[in-house]
């Protein structure tokens, strides 16, 4: 019995509201996007918390964003654990969506060339852009 729940996760939490604040800024229905946040340092260890993610893959939603305003670092074993995320989710149709990355990640990510891994439409500056991107995401698919 799998008894995994996005709230399960300690480091990426389910961000609940998702659906309100998507109906609300970019008219997403329910269900059609999960939002994650990363809290504190995604550093060697820590990115160990998105495998639970990514075994449970098949139970997001089609479009999944990763709010990173409050992931104060990132290093190449948390990129790699994201571009592992964005990979999984790519092959089983869902879209990866990132935004709100401060200055460290956000500078670490383009000097990776992150962009070219997930797309630069994919990268928002906040949580609002993020389910604008969302939206435009579902009505592609629509």
């Amino acid at each position: 019995m799998n008894n995994w729940t996005p709230k399960s996760i300690l480091l990426l939490r389910h961000y609940n509201r998702a659906a309100l604040l998507a109906d609300a800024i970019a008219g997403v229905t329910v269900g059609l996007v999960s939002v994650f946040r990363i809290h504190g340092p995604f550093l060697f260890g820590a990115s160990d918390k998105i495998k639970t993610v990514l075994d449970n893959a098949d139970a997001l939603a089609p479009i999944v964003i990763m709010r990173l305003r409050n992931m104060t670092a990132i290093d190449a074993t948390g990129l790699r654990a994201l571009e592992d995320l964005a990979d999984v989710l790519h092959r089983t149709r869902r879209t990866l969506i990132l935004c709100g990355a401060p200055k460290q990640p956000a500078t670490l990510m383009r000097l990776a060339e992150f962009h070219e891994h997930v797309g630069a439409e994919n990268i928002c500056p906040n949580i609002e852009a993020a389910l604008r991107r969302a939206a435009a995401v579902h009505a592609l698919a629509a």
